[in-house]
C-alpha cells in the first residue's frame, strides 16, 4: 500500500524549493546604485548584469592601477575604491544574486502558483498538527 503523502509536508518542500532558488526577496549586500549603470537590483536584464560587472571591474582596475602608478611616484595615496559608497566585491556579489534570481524566476513563480494550489488543500487536522509539531519544536 503507498505511504500517503501529507500535504503540509510537501508544502514544506516547496518552499524549502523556493528559498534555496532565491525567494521572494533575495538577499542583497548594497543598495544596487552605481553611476552611470541602472540599479543592480532592479535590473531584469542579463546582458545589462553581465555590463555592469564588466564596468565595475575595468573602473576598479583603473583606479588600482593609478594608485599604484603614484606611489611609485612617491606620492602619498591611501584611498580605496568605491562606488556610491559600495565595495566593487558586494557589487559584483549582488550582480551574481540577481543574474540567479533571474536564471530561476520562471520556476519560482510556479512553484509559487503550486504553492498557493496546496494551501488551499491542507485541512483543518493538516494545519493543526502542523502547528502542534512546530510548536513542540520550540518547546
Amino acid at each position: 500500500m503507498p505511504k500517503e503523502v501529507k500535504i503540509t509536508e510537501v508544502l514544506d518542500q516547496v518552499e524549502s524549493k523556493i528559498k534555496e532558488l532565491g525567494g521572494d526577496k533575495p538577499c542583497y549586500i548594497t543598495d544596487g546604485n552605481v553611476d552611470g549603470l541602472t540599479n543592480i537590483l532592479s535590473d531584469e536584464s542579463i546582458e545589462s548584469l553581465v555590463r555592469s560587472d564588466a564596468s565595475i571591474t575595468v573602473r576598479e582596475k583603473a583606479f588600482n592601477d593609478s594608485v599604484k602608478k603614484f606611489k611609485k611616484l612617491g606620492l602619498d595615496v591611501n584611498v580605496e575604491f568605491e562606488l556610491n559608497g559600495n565595495k566593487p566585491s558586494d557589487l559584483l556579489k549582488d550582480i551574481q544574486t540577481r543574474i540567479t534570481f533571474l536564471n530561476n524566476k520562471s520556476v519560482i513563480d510556479e512553484l509559487k502558483v503550486k504553492r498557493d494550489e496546496l494551501k488551499e488543500l491542507v485541512t483543518k487536522e493538516e494545519k493543526r498538527a502542523k502547528v502542534i509539531k512546530d510548536l513542540k519544536g520550540l518547546l
